[in-house]
């Protein structure tokens, strides 16, 4: 894919999208209490997340239904 730069991270793959892949641009940037939120306003009921600052990663298991967090672990 190429070099990216923090542009890349923060917007999207800028090489891709100018090839008119634009589902690699990104609409808005996440951190991990907005992505929480805005998953729950989506009508998900229970988040696993996780967030590597310095890889500059967020990660999210989302569940329709109400859990509790033992039988979310066991659905991992």
């Amino acid at each position: 894919m190429g070099p990216i730069a923090p542009i890349d991270i923060l917007y999207g793959h800028r090489d891709s999208v100018a090839k008119g892949k634009i589902y690699m641009a990104h609409k808005t940037g996440f951190t991990y209490s907005t992505m929480n939120s805005a998953l729950f306003k989506a009508g998900f009921k229970f988040n696993l997340g996780a967030a590597r600052p310095s890889s500059y990663d967020l990660w999210f298991v989302s569940f329709k239904q109400h859990m509790s967090n033992e039988e979310a672990r066991k659905s991992r």
